[in-house]
């Protein structure tokens, strides 16, 4: 996911994927990986474990303690 160009697509965003972690935590998330040029947010839906799921710029894992 690039930066997304409204407020409205954020949250609805945030909404669907926030399923296994708190929405605060995952607009951090978002944002770390979207603040660099052509940098983006890449979430593994069919991942089995949480820091399997959430990866920037598909080679950096972004994992949780």
């Amino acid at each position: 996911m690039y930066r997304l160009r409204n407020q409205k697509d954020l949250d609805t965003l945030i909404d669907e994927v926030s399923a296994l972690i708190d929405k605060k935590s995952l607009l951090n998330i978002y944002k770390k990986c979207t603040e660099q040029p052509y940098s983006f947010l890449y979430v593994k839906l069919t991942a089995k474990t949480i820091n399997d799921m959430f990866f920037m710029n598909l080679n950096q894992k972004v994992t949780f303690e």
